[in-house]
């Protein structure tokens, strides 16, 4: 008889977890995935050392290489950023590209779709080891009629559950990027509020370029260096401030198309990214070149313009509470955050 009931509550266990299996199979699914791909990474990176004693590895990668033990010793004693045990190993990417994120915005409306995932919440982006997979969730979306993208990324942060690897294409980039990408993920191992993307990314892009220019600075950089890394930070506020002024334009666009048919709407969308590229040709940058990859993709769409909306649209708006708030100190401004707000 008790063999009997044991049987019953087993078979009630199983069936228990077959229907939560079931029911989130697309969520279990994705984390098995992600896991995987981030297990591949840390298991097969290897520590600097072993690429600085490789005759296969560029010498050109080699002397950025040598300077992440001086930007992590920095990140630690001069900024307060928990670096000790990061970027430890680097994952050869052998020049390509290992991970993809996909977003999506409604068509006629900015506003982001988003996912929902344990501990993080709301999240507006999501990320993939496969790009076929990426491919397959935008087709989804696309086939939904959101506005969709897919964009490599270079670097990303696991918030301090792991010690995250080095990606070896970030070696390619300028010292002084090389570090604003390291102090940006570092952040995000202070501060990463819960439901708060946009604000998490934007903080994170504040903060770490003030941390790289304080950098250079005291590691005493020759000035031609600190001016273009200033330069291009110029370059990177005046593309974001004239996005932000033409959210608004395409913010008054959309409601304006309440109540037209798709294909009406349709044409005035694909009008006003026409202005928007031949606006932004007439702008001036310190690098010539600078916006060429948005002048020149006629597949431009919301899903772009959001995209910078979560990275520099409060940038103005954290210049000012730094001048104001926290003296331009960007440790006090760091601390603040880290202590008022609840960070995941």
């Amino acid at each position: 008889m008790k063999l009997a009931r044991g049987r019953k509550i087993l078979i009630l266990v199983l069936l228990l977890i077959t229907a939560v299996c079931s029911l989130f199979y697309k969520e279990l699914s994705y984390g098995f995935m992600q896991a995987k791909g981030q297990f591949k990474i840390i298991k097969e990176a290897q520590p600097v050392g072993y690429f600085l004693n490789s005759p296969d590895f560029p010498d050109s990668l080699k002397s950025k290489l040598k300077l992440l033990d001086e930007i992590k010793r920095y990140a630690v004693d001069s900024l307060s950023l928990p670096a000790e045990d990061q970027y430890e190993k680097v994952f050869d990417q052998k020049g390509k590209d290992v991970l993809w994120v996909v977003t999506a915005a409604e068509p006629y409306e900015l506003k982001s779709y988003t996912w929902q995932f344990p501990i993080l919440g709301e999240v507006s982006y999501k990320g993939f080891f496969i790009y076929k997979e990426a491919e397959k969730e935008a087709k989804r979306l696309s086939n939904k009629g959101f506005d969709v993208r897919i964009r490599p990324v270079g670097a990303w942060s696991t918030l301090g559950w792991f010690n995250d690897p080095l990606m070896s294409k970030l070696l390619e980039r300028s010292e002084a990027k090389l570090a604003e990408v390291i102090f940006h993920e570092l952040i995000h191992d202070v501060v990463y509020i819960k439901d708060s993307t946009d604000f998490n990314e934007n903080l994170a892009s504040f903060l770490g370029r003030k941390m790289t220019l304080k950098y250079l600075r005291d590691s005493n950089y020759f000035s031609e260096e600190i001016n273009q890394y200033q330069s291009n930070i110029q370059d990177a506020l005046r593309l974001n401030s004239f996005i932000n002024n033409q959210l608004s334009f395409f913010n008054e666009l959309y409601i304006g198309l309440e109540g037209l048919d798709d294909s009406q709407k349709a044409k005035a969308k694909a009008k006003a990214f026409i202005n928007f590229r031949n606006q932004l040709s007439m702008l001036q940058f310190n690098n010539p070149v600078y916006a060429d990859y948005l002048i020149q993709n006629d597949s431009l769409n919301n899903a772009h313009l959001l995209a910078f909306e979560r990275y520099g649209s409060i940038q103005q708006k954290l210049e000012e509470q730094y001048l104001s708030d926290f003296d331009e100190d960007v440790l006090k401004m760091l601390a603040y955050y880290a202590t008022n707000f609840n960070s995941i």
